[in-house]
């Protein structure tokens, strides 16, 4: 990957890529770019908690990534984004049936992720694309890619997502690759929501995700409280879980932010796009 633009303060180092997240990379967007849904928009099928997340963004050519996605890329300022999201889901359970319907998934309720997405529009609707997902619960794989045609595969995944020292750290290893991040969180570092028309407003407030290919897209919408989040100093040791994508080779390491997460979380039934 080649280093971002030095205003963005970013330092390489051997082996692997550092980012101090700073107000530098933080730009503004024109006002009502947004869609954010309601709740009572939402029909909630499934509910849980996406706990102690890691998001890694990276700057990446738009030609490139544009066709591997098959909606039109949604940018800001001119650049288009990829966002590599580590966290834990749990409490993972149907929206209706109570305990006796949780108790059902109790082998699924709780496992991590390791998401790829990047930023698309599809006519009044901006959303998330799902280039691909790993989960450690192999049981999820068939039915997620079924019904929602996400693209679940298996990774052996091990997570210190919570702060101890003012550090958080993770390793994904799946087809005999690995990535393996690190991420400074000082103990006094404040949580706030996003700015509204900021950068981190455009990477973390996605309400709406995309799925599938072109013979059959889908869509599934989202609905939760707004992020509380700071940007914190993150570094990748080993991507080599990446490499095998055409986007890598151009990408530019652009930020991080760490949250310690979102309760309830409602997740919609899939729809045709």
């Amino acid at each position: 990957m080649h280093s971002p633009e030095s205003t963005n303060r970013v330092a390489l180092t051997t082996a692997a890529y550092t980012i101090t997240s700073t107000a530098d990379v933080q730009d503004c967007a024109p006002p009502g770019r947004l869609n954010k849904p309601r709740p009572a928009e939402v029909a909630p099928l499934w509910l849980g908690d996406w706990k102690q997340v890691v998001f890694l963004h990276f700057k990446v050519d738009r030609d490139i990534l544009q066709a591997l996605v098959p909606v039109p890329l949604e940018t800001f300022e001119g650049e288009a984004y990829i966002s590599l999201v580590a966290f834990t889901m749990d409490r993972f359970r149907p929206a209706r049936g109570g305990s006796w319907t949780a108790s059902l998934f109790w082998p699924v309720r709780s496992h991590h992720f390791l998401n790829v997405r990047t930023y698309v529009r599809s006519g009044s609707e901006r959303g998330i694309y799902f280039l691909t997902e790993w989960v450690s619960q192999a049981l999820c794989i068939p039915c997620a890619r079924w019904f929602f045609q996400l693209p679940y595969h298996f990774g052996r995944i091990r997570y210190q997502n919570v702060p101890t020292q003012g550090k958080v750290s993770g390793s994904v290893q799946a087809s005999g690759r690995e990535l393996r991040y690190e991420a400074h969180v000082p103990p006094t570092a404040p949580l706030t929501t996003c700015g509204p028309g900021t950068l981190d407003e455009f990477l973390l407030e996605c309400y709406v995700a995309f799925t599938g290919d072109r013979t059959r897209l889908r869509f599934f919408r989202v609905a939760h409280r707004p992020w509380t989040q700071t940007r914190v100093t993150a570094q990748l040791p080993m991507d080599g879980l990446l490499t095998p994508t055409p986007w890598h080779a151009t990408a530019q390491f652009a930020g991080a932010h760490y949250s310690p997460g979102l309760f309830n979380v409602m997740m919609g039934r899939p729809h045709r796009a």
